[in-house]
């Protein structure tokens, strides 16, 4: 089990890509479970684009640690064929025979587009949690589409200054511990102070918020934080 959690750490990625128009940042901060059920990994696109994976793995051990691994690879390829994040998780489900949507395994995985702003985004399950932070209406809103065979699939458009949350499900039970708002005001309340609001620096009041450096955690904490910018 120590080796698979060490197998596991050294899969994710040590720094996000740099993608011209997008800020990103994330974290993984694993319970105190010997192997972590989340991860997430960025895949570099043609034309500029970037995909992202978010897992959500409601029970960690070997079992997770090597779908995760497999997963990882999966996309990898899928992301040379240039698939959409929709055919990405359908073909994957298949991979792992899955009959229906996983109560142990959830998946999304989104495709940004940094030059339109456009986001294709498909989720296999409840979560990962999806949530968008408008900067110029000030409010939040998830994001969620119609089934399509099994996978929630859809795009949005977004301006400059907008935020995307990806997060798995430790993350809001925290917060319900610790907070007395949701995540989502405590997106909108970051999004207000608009003087050096990066999506680095959101993930780092996020962490704080969680405190994902106490070893006492209940579940995983991860999150990917997307900040929409200006390219040079």
């Amino acid at each position: 089990m120590s080796a698979a959690r060490e197998a596991q750490l050294r899969l994710l990625p040590e720094t996000p890509p740099a993608v011209p128009g997008l800020g990103l940042a994330a974290f993984c901060s694993p319970s105190s479970r010997c192997v972590s059920g989340d991860f997430f990994d960025f895949y570099p696109l043609a034309r500029g684009r970037v995909g992202i994976l978010v897992t959500d793995g409601r029970a960690g051990g070997l079992t997770a640690a090597l779908t995760i691994a497999l997963a990882k690879g999966f996309v990898q390829c899928a992301a040379q064929r240039d698939w959409t994040p929709g055919e990405t998780l359908r073909r994957l489900r298949d991979v792992l025979h899955w009959d229906g949507p996983s109560e142990d395994f959830n998946l999304a995985y989104v495709v940004i587009d940094p030059g339109h702003r456009h986001v294709r985004f498909a989720r296999l399950g409840t979560t990962p949690f999806m949530l968008a932070g408008l900067d110029g209406p000030d409010k939040t809103e998830p994001l969620s589409g119609p089934m399509a065979d099994g996978a929630m699939e859809s795009s949005a458009t977004f301006n400059v200054g907008d935020v995307l949350l990806f997060y798995t499900d430790g993350v809001p039970h925290r917060f319900a511990e610790r907070h007395r708002n949701g995540v989502d005001q405590w997106l909108r309340n970051k999004l207000r102070l608009t003087s050096g609001v990066t999506a680095t620096r959101i993930n780092e009041a996020l962490q704080d918020a969680l405190r994902t450096r106490e070893a006492s955690a209940a579940d995983d904490l991860t999150a990917v934080v997307v900040r929409f910018e200006h390219a040079e």
